[in-house]
């Protein structure tokens, strides 16, 4: 016996999501609210052209 076909992909249900946001919180599925920290590390990797210093006129 063949099995049914899947659903197109409009029509499939997504996962229950890990993660929420209930106003301006991030939560759990129970509703526990959740704090992302972390290092930032402020665009060091990417150099500003603010950051740069011009070059005196003549040179």
């Amino acid at each position: 016996m063949a099995s049914a076909p899947s659903p197109p992909p409009s029509h499939r249900t997504l996962p229950d999501p890990l993660l929420k946001v209930s106003g301006t919180r991030l939560e759990t599925r129970d509703g526990t609210p959740v704090r992302l920290r972390g290092a930032g590390l402020g665009g060091w990797m990417n150099m500003e052209n603010f950051s740069e210093v011009p070059a005196p006129a003549g040179h």
